[in-house]
């Protein structure tokens, strides 16, 4: 495994574990394209693992190197979106500088990313991590479980073009073992109070596979195994204190994260996991482990895909005016639903809290074709 910046990184550092090459940890022929594309001798690729106060981990043929981003890269970058992030290919040159850093002098394009808006009041995007292929969002059934923050996580991580899963942990809080979590959703067993409140979250979110887990015992999902391929990537998404430096550790086989139990006053996790960092499992998948998110709001500049609210998305082309936003205007087809029963309420309220938020751009129903001014069917 790639070293962490708290183990020594010099050439060779991981290069034996891995055994493959670049190709064990994602890389295609469109990054070597990408990279040939600079036509910048001296560059090599290289896989961001670790970030600590500026000094990358990056995994290259030659094994894991230190490195920093070059002073013109930096100075070229308009955003520090543009700058690497874990799960990045950048490009690397290797030759150390007097402190001994190697440069990395651009990021090849990202396949996918995860992005949100910065907290607080700044308007800024802050990518959380790059070419992801799932996202597991990880929400407790001890008090964390909260169905508008769910909307959000799917809806930042569909927007980055990655697919998602929900895990639901601690599931033995609803009584269920793991007997009743064997074959869920279509067989399973457990109390009908606690499969119907896994039905509700699952009607929540259409489309996204929902497990409920115990990760303290038991065996790990089979939906989750599955997954787990060689040289795909993970990134394990949630408040503090869901599981997620759990489900790590347990995916490693030892333990790389800390652990903490939550506050017994409110039930709210405490932060264990403080950056982001990427590890390769046994098996050959990569997992991104990241901190607590309590905020999540997509950037201004990102559209809310389709699938984040498909069943919103499938009424939409039948509502009167093509730039309906589903809110108290004639002849909506989505408030229809929503009075006849079709559609749940809490699922219209989501996407126009999204929508008001101005954290998204209304994406459906689209323009009129030739770009004219939309007007009723």
């Amino acid at each position: 495994m790639p070293a962490s910046a708290d183990e020594p990184l010099g050439p060779g550092t991981g290069e034996s574990a891995l055994g493959d090459g670049l190709a064990a940890v994602g890389y295609t022929g469109a990054c070597a394209q990408a990279l040939a594309a600079l036509e910048e001798p001296g560059l090599v690729a290289g896989r961001v693992f670790d970030e600590r106060r500026g000094v990358y981990a990056v995994f290259t043929a030659a094994g894991s190197l230190p490195a920093r981003v070059a002073g013109r890269f930096r100075h070229r970058a308009s955003a520090s979106a543009d700058l690497p992030v874990i799960g990045d290919w950048v490009a690397v040159r290797t030759v150390p500088d007097p402190q001994g850093m190697s440069t990395i002098h651009a990021v090849l394009p990202r396949r996918t990313k995860l992005a949100r808006k910065v907290a607080g009041e700044r308007t800024d995007e802050q990518v959380l991590a790059a070419n992801v292929d799932t996202a597991v969002i990880l929400m407790g059934l001890d008090g964390d479980l909260n169905l508008r923050r769910l909307d959000r996580f799917v809806a930042m991580v569909r927007a980055g073009d990655v697919a998602a899963m929900v895990l639901l942990t601690k599931a033995d809080l609803l009584g269920l073992g793991p007997e009743d979590l064997r074959g869920f959703p279509e067989g399973g067993g457990g109390s009908p109070e606690a499969r119907e409140l896994l039905q509700v979250v699952m009607g929540a979110i259409p489309g996204v596979p929902v497990v409920p887990v115990t990760l303290l015992s038991g065996a790990l999902p089979p939906a989750l195994e599955q997954i787990l391929l060689p040289a795909r990537t993970l990134a394990l998404l949630g408040s503090s204190g869901v599981g997620k430096s759990t489900l790590l550790n347990r995916l490693i086989g030892r333990s790389a994260q800390s652990t903490m139990a939550v506050r017994r006053s409110d039930g709210r996790g405490r932060h264990t996991t403080t950056h982001r960092q990427m590890f390769r499992i046994p098996g050959g998948a990569l997992v991104i482990d990241t901190p607590g998110l309590r905020e999540i709001q997509l950037h201004g500049d990102r559209e809310l895909p389709d699938d984040a609210f498909p069943d919103v998305a499938a009424l939409a082309p039948l509502c009167r005016f093509r730039d309906c936003q589903h809110d108290r205007q004639p002849g909506c087809a989505v408030e229809a639903a929503v009075e006849a029963g079709r559609l749940a309420p809490n699922r219209l309220d989501s996407y126009l809290r999204l929508q008001r938020s101005r954290a998204i751009k209304p994406r459906f129903p689209r323009p009129a074709p030739g770009g004219g001014r939309p007007g009723p069917r």
